[in-house]
């Protein structure tokens, strides 16, 4: 193919960590993790892998099931199921790993998806109870009804946002 580039499973990383990069360390590419495939020194060129299972370091204080959303703690250097603003998406468990066990199995997949910025919770002043259901609003309207679906609006809006923080599709 004449205009082909790469198979798409690595891709060229310039290490500008200030530190060489050790062949199997993780590698952080933008919301995502890369694995360098070679020693990369530091201002070098080198690939690092953007699919394929790799063997982490993993906190040995949860259990993950197989296809577990993983994230990449870069204070920790470990695995873990938690996001946070200090993580960075993994992947998905290759391989179930037993809660004391150190080491977990991710399956890394190049994220074409964009990350969105981040989006404040939204504060509820309407002084409503939210109860999971939209009232109607009638001609003779209800100021409390009209509160109280204020109130489960924004608590709905909360959860998404905390959903898509979760999955790694908004920033923290």
């Amino acid at each position: 193919m004449k205009n082909g580039i790469a198979c798409g499973d690595t891709q060229n990383y310039v290490n500008s960590t200030g530190s060489a990069i050790a062949a199997g360390a993780v590698v952080i590419l933008g919301n995502t993790i890369g694995i360098a495939i070679n020693d990369i020194a530091d201002g070098a060129t080198g690939a690092v892998a953007t699919e394929g299972v790799f063997e982490l370091a993993a906190v040995n204080d949860a259990a993950f099931s197989q296809n577990d959303l993983l994230f990449w703690d870069t204070n920790s250097g470990k695995l873990t199921k938690t996001a946070s603003s200090t993580t960075k998406l993994a992947g998905r468990a290759h391989k179930a790993k037993a809660l004391s066990t150190a080491l977990g199995q991710v399956e890394i997949h190049e994220n074409t998806l964009p990350v969105a910025a981040t989006v404040a919770a939204l504060t509820d002043n309407s002084g409503g109870t939210g109860n999971g259901t939209l009232e109607v609003i009638g001609g003779s309207y209800s100021q409390t009804a009209i509160a109280n679906n204020f109130a489960d609006l924004a608590a709905k809006q909360n959860a998404i946002i905390t959903a898509l923080k979760t999955v790694g599709l908004m920033a923290s």
